[in-house]
């Protein structure tokens, strides 16, 4: 009885160890008015047209920040334009009949694949609005990953705060 009791408390533990160490892995990382917690190591890079470009080996994030005063410059009211509305826009203006729609946490998202020089990447996108800008912002995998990294995208993606 006493082998079991030891068994048990020792898988226990194990099992909570590993527990607490995925959640110690995971930090908060902010840069231009955007926080998201994302698992620790991610490395930032600067790539062109983005305000945020952060990558590991496994997947990369991304946010392009619009602030209002281009929605002004194209006859719109940012102050009264919606998440929604802001996303409809995006599509429009790419001339693509996909929609945004709500995922497991109830934030917009759209997500699609691509071939990228050869290479076949997943992308999940979803948008912010702030005090001052629309933010576009997307999480990218390798397309064979997706499975695994499209629930983690939408629980990291309802981690986002922007000022």
């Amino acid at each position: 009885m006493k082998k079991i009791l030891i068994i048990l408390l020792s898988v226990m533990l194990l099992l909570l160890t590993f527990g607490c160490q995925k959640e110690d892995d995971v930090l908060k990382y902010t840069q231009s008015g955007l926080t998201v917690e994302l698992p620790e190591g991610m490395i930032s890079g600067d790539e062109n047209g983005f305000d945020i470009f952060l990558y590991n080996n496994d997947f990369m994030f991304s946010a392009l920040k619009e602030n209002y005063d281009i929605f002004n410059r194209i006859g719109y009211d940012p102050e009264k334009l919606t998440v929604e509305e802001y996303g409809k826009l995006i599509m429009e203006i790419n001339n693509d009949d996909d929609q945004f729609e709500e995922d497991a946490f109830n934030n917009l998202y759209i997500s699609y694949t691509n071939t990228v020089d050869g290479q076949q990447y997943y992308y999940y996108t979803t948008i912010r609005k702030g005090t001052d800008a629309f933010w576009l912002i997307t999480f990218s995998s390798f397309a064979s990953e997706k499975d695994t990294y499209s629930k983690l995208f939408a629980k990291w993606a309802n981690t986002i705060v922007v000022e």
